[in-house]
């Protein structure tokens, strides 16, 4: 995968993705995608908020829905407009908190 100056890759194929994950173009900008589902709020709260720690620990922060039963979670690099190396990376650690 090559990436351009701003370190948006420059092309991404589904198999590049971890499992699960998608890509959506919100505003002309490329994200990654991916509905995790839970047995409850409470549930999805609580992935939610390890989410936003992992967030933190890397000073780069998602787009996070949460609603009953379910959390959308979109990895992208603002300053980019697109998907980084570092989106794929923040894919597949959210993936290992074991939801």
């Amino acid at each position: 995968m090559a990436c351009d100056s701003s370190g948006k890759l420059d092309s991404l194929a589904t198999s590049d993705l971890p499992d699960g994950w998608g890509i959506e173009q919100q505003g002309g900008i490329d994200h990654l995608i991916k509905q995790y589902k839970f047995k409850n709020f409470v549930s999805a709260m609580h992935f939610s908020n390890e989410i936003a720690e992992l967030a933190e620990i890397h000073n780069h922060h998602p787009m996070i829905m949460t609603e009953w039963g379910k959390v959308t979670l979109h990895w992208w690099t603002h300053t980019a407009k697109g998907i980084t190396a570092l989106d794929l990376k923040l894919a597949g650690l959210s993936d290992g908190l074991g939801y």
